[in-house]
């Protein structure tokens, strides 16, 4: 009952419930309905809230009735724009067209491209010009027109509109998923010659004006002494441009746990609003808080404005706007109701964003914060006042930590065990870089002045630098975790019950949820179990390579080419695979070296009595596999055929067809992505037409094969 009473206390987060279980619904049902079918559940929805809206006035009893059709009508409310919002993410564009475009937002130069997200206006097809709406994702050839492109403006393109397709590799990232959910419908790479930029643009954009702000801003950053990794930094925690961040930056502050700081979001936007709330502090009298408060929420915004209105700091802006807003009508809401008025004003313009990552890190975040801040920072009283702060950091990073460990596990399958120092070490540092940054954007017309506050910004953001570094340097800095759903499920379940047990007293709730502790432990021994009598081949969808790989147990062995970039550690399309195998870091053989000169190298690499390599002739337990190829030699004997289980083909030309069956005796073939689309064709055909098994990883995504249980 205590509950149900909180819960009356917050009428937004209680209409908020069935709003997101609706746009849930819309998720796991995909449906496909018309308009009509639309409009007549609304206005039956409707009619049905007026009548009862009557009928609860005058009879008691129907009031519960009442309530329960509000709750229905959230939640097809929800349903219903998530529908509408799915049909936009379909261009209606068939076949080759001709089509118009506008750069929606900055380019993202990448190593041989440039990344663009384009938003169609029209299309050109038997010389008619139609109009139309969607979004395309362009990777254009990396040029200097490309590379100077900029929100608002247009091109003309006639792209292979094919809808992209994941490679098919287990556990890999959903890409196809990922662009659905960003309401875009195709992926294509252009060449410099299969695109031109328009005479015009759109006069006003407001992300071209805030790019053009952006630049100018990071003009002065380097005008001022910041350059290469400090400049990076001090564009991506200040202005949200993260497009300079080198990998070995991204790392120190990923495995440190202090990538949060420079994604601009609610950390930045509140030392922002202190500042505007400080300097409109001359604006004290009643009759001028409605002035200041709306001077505050506009500049709040104009800052989200030219940090590129990021979902996260639109979030954030929205949250201290309604903050703002409570204190000038004398109300105190409660935060439960700002947090679940900006999560409902976030949804019902993009209900899709619900399934973004940063979403539901930033919610889980405040909503722990809010709620165990104060319990844990009150666990130890401290006199000393410097002592006092860095207990308050270190309660907040705790409290942070617990709403957001089951989304950071679940999907980046990493801890980052040294986050409470991290934090303790940035966000002060992080405060006096904005207070810098802002400082050095006023005074930047002051030269001398300038170059000293920027010296300072620069040193600032080498302290942090060299911080988060050192912290990743350090031993055990982070740990790989793999929970799968059910785990993620169980650790939400057994946080939402210590908040009831702590919030309620309900010591009742000790048993369920150390029965989920108990599951969840059980699920992870079970996946240990598991892991130890797995024995799988695997051969990769991976573009343009050959990469096979056998586990055995926990043993890993990948073969691959020399050129792969594997070795390297910078593939990652199996990387989540491996973690929910729990496999041993990758023994790496190269197909180059399948030969009686690397026999004792690739013995000792190996170190598996169970695996055996030589002339690309494999042996894995009681299996025979032949790789072949154009650059492979193996041994040629025309009165003998090798009995072999499975071909694999592999090399840009492959191997014929007549010499294939001139070596081996066999049933099925795997032709991997190394071969070339032609070659493989033709070999595909004759294997058919002969009657052999043949899979094509490029087609059919990863070969799998488990003789677990033929042992």
């Amino acid at each position: 009952m205590e509950v149900l009473e909180d819960i009356k206390q917050h009428p937004i987060f209680r209409i908020l419930l069935p709003f997101v279980l609706g746009i849930v619904f819309y998720f796991i049902t995909k449906p496909i309905i018309h308009n009509y079918v639309i409009i007549t559940t609304v206005f039956s929805l409707v009619f049905i809230i007026v009548v009862f809206h009557i009928l609860a006035g005058k009879y008691w009893n129907y009031q519960w009735l009442y309530g329960a059709f509000i709750y229905l009508a959230f939640f097809v409310f929800g349903f219903i724009i998530s529908v509408q919002q799915g049909k936009t993410s379909d261009i209606g564009i068939k076949g080759e067209a001709k089509i118009l475009g506008t750069v929606e937002n900055e380019p993202k130069l990448k190593e041989n491209s440039v990344q663009t997200r384009i938003s169609i206006e029209a299309y050109e097809t038997n010389n008619e010009w139609y109009a139309t709406t969607g979004f395309i994702q362009l990777f254009l050839e990396k040029t200097d027109e490309a590379a100077e492109l900029k929100a608002g403006d247009q091109i003309i393109f006639s792209p292979d509109l094919q809808q992209y397709e994941n490679a098919g590799n287990p556990y890999e990232f959903d890409y196809e998923k990922y662009l659905w959910q960003h309401l875009i419908s195709y992926s294509d790479y252009l060449t410099g010659n299969e695109w031109i930029k328009t005479e015009t643009y759109k006069k006003f954009h407001v992300k071209r004006f805030a790019q053009n702000i952006r630049n100018s801003l990071i003009n002065i950053y380097r005008e001022n002494g910041l350059e290469g990794d400090e400049l990076a930094v001090a564009t991506a925690l200040s202005l949200g441009n993260k497009s300079s961040l080198s990998d070995n930056v991204r790392q120190s502050y990923s495995i440190s746990g202090g990538m949060h700081v420079l994604a601009v979001s609610g950390l930045h936007v509140g030392i922002v609003f202190l500042v505007i709330n400080s300097l409109l502090g001359f604006l004290k009298k009643k009759k001028h808080l409605l002035i200041k408060t709306v001077l505050v929420i506009l500049l709040i915004w104009f800052y989200a404005l030219i940090t590129g209105l990021s979902p996260s700091v639109t979030r954030a802006s929205l949250m201290f706007s309604l903050f703002a807003i409570g204190k000038v009508m004398k109300r105190n809401p409660g935060f439960l109701n700002i947090l679940s008025t900006s999560a409902l004003i976030s949804l019902i313009i993009n209900p899709f964003a619900i399934t973004e990552i940063g979403f539901q890190l930033s919610y889980a975040a405040v909503g722990s914060i809010v709620f165990f801040y104060p319990r844990i920072y009150s666990l130890i009283t401290v006199s000393n006042k410097i002592l006092d702060k860095l207990w308050s950091l270190v309660a907040v990073s705790v409290a942070a930590q617990i709403g957001t460990l089951p989304l950071t596990i679940y999907y980046f399958n990493q801890f980052s065990n040294y986050f409470i120092l991290t934090n303790i070490l940035l966000i002060p540092l992080v405060s006096i870089a904005i207070y810098s940054a802002i400082l050095l954007i006023v005074v930047s017309p002051i030269g001398f002045l300038s170059v000293f506050v920027g010296k300072i910004f620069n040193f600032i953001i080498y302290l942090m630098n060299s911080g988060v570094s050192f912290i990743e340097s350090l031993p055990w800095s982070a740990s790989t975790i793999y929970i799968d759903r059910f785990q993620f499920v169980l650790l939400i379940a057994i946080i939402l019950l210590v908040v009831f047990i702590l919030e309620y007293r309900k010591n009742k709730l000790f048993i369920p949820a150390l029965f989920c502790l108990i599951c969840f432990m059980g699920n992870a021994l079970i996946n240990k179990i598991e892991s130890i009598n797995q024995r799988d081949i695997v051969v990769y969808n991976i573009r343009n390579t050959s990469v096979i790989n056998f586990i055995d147990a926990r043993d890993n062995i990948i073969v691959t080419g020399v050129n792969s970039n594997l070795s390297d550690g910078k593939n990652k399309t199996f990387a989540k695979y491996h973690l929910r195998r729990g496999l041993n870091e990758e023994k790496i053989v190269f197909i180059e070296h399948l030969n009686p000169d690397y026999i004792l190298r690739n013995i000792i690499s190996i170190n598996n009595p169970h695996v055996f390599l030589k002339n690309g002739l494999i042996g894995f337990h009681n299996l025979r596999l032949a790789l072949v190829g154009d650059k492979l030699k193996y041994p040629k004997n025309p009165s003998v055929k090798l009995n072999v289980d499975y071909v694999i083909v592999t090399g840009y030309k492959g191997v014929s067809f007549n010499e294939l069956l001139g070596s081996f005796n066999f049933n099925s073939v795997i032709i991997d992505s190394s071969v070339a689309d032609y070659y493989a064709e033709n070999i595909t055909q004759q294997l058919l037409l002969a009657g052999y098994n043949v899979f094509n990883v490029k087609e059919s995504g990863a070969f799998i094969h488990s003789i677990e249980n033929e042992i």
